[in-house]
């Protein structure tokens, strides 16, 4: 095969597809893997798979030839040599000639520039070759997509940040409870938990969806999903796979996890109490109290000394019990809530959980307690549609997403 392309059209298409390209191993799950688009002649399309995750995607080329369809470049070591190239044409292109009578010869990658006759040549000192692997090894999944069925439509940083938040609320413990280890779409829902902690994030987008996600692909799905910005992402399903599809085709794909999430339940309505306190302020006590406690010590008591102070307490390396206040800008409290035990224990894991799903500074956490148990929570409505004068449109609670997580904690 022998082709030439924009550069900027390749980072753009290799952008796309190195989310699901290995950061190690000798096998193809490391090499980026160009073939001429089944569908379309005039395009070649660079794929990828880690193992875990898929992702394909194609530009528009000058196809020289094509004696062989496909062929594959380690994925470090062509963005290492794209990167180093100085590249100061915009009409600059490279050449990718692996036209050889050997099997799996080396393809020759040659930066070239318009001369002043408007004829390519090769740029100094910005060549290049590289070996392939036997490209019928690699992992098509062209029947898969071919066979998922679109269930929703997203806009794709939308749904990426959904994911961010999700993920912190998954159990990272896959030999003891790998139905916790994912995110789960069920009836316009997505949800997570680690059994002490959990999200549940609505959105008008996800009524069709039946998403299953394993945590640790999150990471790769997102910077896909990021790059789209406000575009809309095809969500793709089918019995044991899913994928994200873009407007321009490229996708970006998970074999479904066997295990589901079961089912829990949530937080009602309302909470018995609600504390208003800054994010910023809140980190600062946390930081304090574990300078002064054991490294893998994560105990934290919170207990309620007034309407306009919280106590924080942990133990430190010496057995003392170490409290700091937190100052709170307001409090609300149902008349008919019972009074919250004089200590309440959780996890600074917990706690930095729910403040990394919140954004900005001002942090409203709700509380209620049930026996000898209790939840916090926090409410945090997303993308919303606002009026003229800033505020929150009517429809605002319809057409926004609500990033609902929340923690278990216990009584002394």
């Amino acid at each position: 095969m022998k082709f030439t392309v924009a550069v900027s059209d390749l980072e753009t298409a290799l952008k796309l597809v190195t989310p699901a390209l290995a950061s190690s191993g000798g096998d193809l799950s490391g090499h980026f893997l160009f073939r001429v688009s089944p569908s379309n002649p005039s395009r070649i399309e660079v794929l990828t798979y880690s193992g875990r995750v898929s992702a394909g995607s194609s530009f528009v080329a000058d196809l020289k030839d094509a004696d062989r369809a496909s062929f594959s470049i380690e994925g470090k070591r062509l963005l290492t040599f794209i990167g180093a190239l100085a590249v100061s044409d915009k009409a600059a292109v490279l050449l990718f000639d692996d036209s050889k009578e050997a099997k799996h010869a080396e393809t020759m990658v040659t930066l070239m520039s318009p001369s002043p006759t408007g004829e390519y040549q090769p740029v100094e000192n910005s060549s290049q070759y590289f070996g392939s692997l036997d490209p019928s090894h690699f992992p098509y999944v062209d029947k898969y997509l071919a066979a998922a069925l679109v269930t929703a439509k997203v806009p794709g940083a939308r749904l990426a940040e959904a994911l961010d938040v999700a993920k912190l609320f998954t159990s990272d413990d896959e030999s003891k409870t790998p139905e916790l280890c994912v995110v789960e779409i069920a009836d316009g829902v997505m949800s997570s938990t680690n059994s002490t902690a959990a999200a549940h994030i609505t959105s008008p987008f996800l009524k069709g969806s039946k998403l299953r996600a394993h945590f640790k692909d999150i990471g790769a799905i997102s910077s896909y999903l990021s790059l789209a910005g406000e575009e809309d992402v095809e969500i793709l399903e089918s019995e044991k796979n899913f994928f994200f599809r873009r407007l321009d085709g490229s996708y970006f794909g998970e074999t479904k996890f066997s295990k589901g999430l079961p089912a829990f339940g949530k937080p009602g309505p309302t909470d018995q109490y609600q504390f208003f306190f800054s994010k910023k302020e809140l980190n600062r006590v946390i930081r304090g109290l574990e300078a002064g406690a054991a490294q893998e010590d994560t105990r934290i008591q919170f207990s309620v000394k007034d309407a306009n102070t919280l106590f924080l307490s942990m133990e430190n390396v010496g057995g003392k019990t170490v409290r700091w206040e937190l100052r709170l800008t307001s409090t609300i409290v149902d008349p008919e809530a019972k009074p919250l035990p004089d200590k309440i224990n959780t996890t600074t894991t917990n706690i930095k959980r729910l403040l990394n799903s919140v954004e900005g500074d001002g942090v409203v956490l709700g509380a209620s307690r049930f026996k000898n148990t209790g939840y916090f929570r926090t409410s945090t409505l997303a993308f919303a549609p606002k009026a003229a004068d800033g505020s929150l449109a009517p429809d605002a609670a319809a057409k926004g997403d609500n990033f609902i997580t929340m923690i278990i904690w216990s009584k002394s």
